[in-house]
């Protein structure tokens, strides 16, 4: 490659020489140029390269470089992180694991929560604990309306528990059920959830009706999309209510009561839509 051997004579010096030929060689797939990314992809002093170097590493050839994107987890420079930490999960690369584990004690919060996330979406159940850990640590310096909503959606989608940010309901949570959790199927839940969420702004009120009444069927226990969920069929359940369709209105209404029954705004439709339905007096449970 060309632009690989202007790379070795002026590796120290030009950073804007080597983001180019990154970009470039990852674009056009040049199978000739990989000993210099992967060598790029761990040493380039420039922090920034180092994600350009994974980055065309991932559009080459991500099956042939595993052990590279593995080694790339313990770079301190966040992004550099979690680029590698996409790849050895889209993967499914297990042999990571280890070391993701063994990045629990990063000093960069940030890190270990990536690193829960990757060992829970690899499947394994380690990860649970370190995400528990982190938010009580997290309780210590900042509060919740902090970055760190993130860290506790993360532990509803994947535990498919909302327990808010009681850290001890967490732990006596996975104390409790540890053994006996499915984590296989509440990452197929979670992945239905989400399936449906990517669709729902295009579908009618009547759709999100029937798959919403399907998935609740099929994972009844699962809840940790709950959060995200709710807006949307509210929204669909005012829509309907709007157009004159009471019963599909009621339906996603009650629904939405199952994921948070103290929504003022909820109760106020529920109200509207009883009152339309000469129901007035109804209760909602």
């Amino acid at each position: 490659s060309t632009l690989f051997a202007e790379i070795e004579t002026r590796l120290d010096t030009d950073p804007d020489v080597r983001r180019v030929a990154l970009q470039t060689v990852g674009k056009s797939r040049d199978k000739e140029a990989l000993p210099y990314v992967r060598h790029l992809s761990l040493n380039d002093p420039e922090v920034s390269n180092r994600v350009y170097a994974l980055e065309a590493l991932d559009q080459i050839a991500p099956e042939e470089n595993d052990e590279i994107f593995r080694e790339a987890l313990t770079d301190p420079y966040l992004p550099v992180h979690l680029k590698a930490a996409d790849v050895v999960v889209r993967n499914k690369d297990n042999k990571a694991i280890g070391t993701l584990q063994i990045l629990a004690s990063s000093p960069n919060p940030q890190i270990r929560i990536s690193s829960g996330k990757s060992l829970i979406k690899l499947g394994s159940k380690s990860g649970f604990p370190l995400l528990i850990d982190e938010l009580g640590q997290s309780m210590t310096t900042q509060s919740p309306h902090d970055n760190n909503q993130s860290l506790l959606e993360l532990l509803f989608e994947f535990s498919g528990k909302t327990f808010s940010w009681e850290e001890q309901l967490w732990q006596k949570w996975w104390i409790d059920n540890e053994a006996s959790f499915d984590l296989t199927a509440t990452l197929q839940a979670r992945k239905d959830y989400l399936s449906f969420l990517e669709a729902i702004s295009r579908q009618r009120p009547s759709v999100v009706l029937k798959r919403l009444k399907k998935l609740r069927k099929q994972h009844a226990d699962y809840h940790g999309l709950d959060i995200k969920l709710l807006p949307w069929t509210k929204a669909k359940a005012r829509a309907s209510f709007d157009s004159g369709k009471f019963s599909v209105a009621l339906s996603l209404a009650q629904l939405s009561v199952t994921m948070n029954g103290q929504d003022a705004d909820l109760q106020a439709l529920l109200s509207e839509i009883h009152f339309a339905m000469k129901k007035p007096d109804e209760a909602i449970n």
